[in-house]
């Protein structure tokens, strides 16, 4: 289990160095007037009734934008990483507000105990998350809210393997942008 979320957390920084790099080899292309993201990069944390969430988020151009995410849900003891990608969309007239939307991967681990035993076990899913957004014009801090659905696949369960999902993960965040 631990060479498993290993290995993704591996890939996810794989992803992220590979898009670091087409993004400084394309930066005179992508960057142009009045088409640029507000910032390229974020770290926030989100929070909601039960879990916490570490962000940080790439946007790649102003209508695109990568999210990884570290996760811990204390109600369940379920600790997870997220890759998600995101859409963004700017309809308003207001300048630093944003819609987005996306969906990605989620891996993770639970926590059950069994006759005086604790036992670690594995998950995986899809996420959903659709949010708003707004940064403050001239400070390096933006606020949120988004709802984060999921479904996952819990790997044995002490009543066998079980598809669950999440469906009330509303929460509000701050990032840091630059």
């Amino acid at each position: 289990m631990k060479k498993t979320l290993f290995l993704a957390l591996a890939l996810m920084l794989l992803s992220f160095g590979a898009s670091a790099q087409s993004s400084t080899k394309n930066a005179s292309s992508q960057k142009q007037p009045n088409s640029a993201a507000p910032y390229e990069w974020s770290i926030g944390g989100r929070i909601n009734w039960s879990n916490a969430v570490l962000s940080f988020r790439n946007l790649k151009d102003d209508q695109n934008a990568y999210d990884y995410s570290v996760m811990a849900d204390f109600s369940r003891k379920e600790y997870s990483i997220a890759f998600l990608y995101e859409f963004v969309k700017r309809p308003f007239l207001a300048d630093g507000l944003e819609l987005y939307y996306g969906s990605g991967l989620m891996l993770g681990t639970w926590r059950y105990y069994d006759v005086d035993k604790t036992k670690n076990k594995f998950m995986l899913g899809l996420m959903g998350v659709t949010g708003i957004e707004y940064k403050f014009d001239g400070l390096p801090i933006a606020f949120f809210a988004d709802y984060r659905p999921a479904v996952y696949y819990r790997f044995g369960s002490y009543s066998g393997h079980r598809l669950g999902w999440y469906y009330s993960n509303l929460g509000i965040g701050v990032r840091l942008t630059f």
